[in-house]
């Protein structure tokens, strides 16, 4: 017989050199020129 459990699951965010997170939301930061922007 098997007993029913939960599985939990922990996750670590790893530093990226491009993206950062805010709470649930992705960042990516961009230069661009005002030229580029319109």
């Amino acid at each position: 017989t098997t007993i029913p459990a939960d599985i939990v699951f922990i996750i670590k965010d790893k530093p990226h050199p491009t993206f950062r997170r805010d709470g649930s939301d992705i960042i990516y930061t961009a230069k661009i020129t005002l030229k580029e922007a319109c």
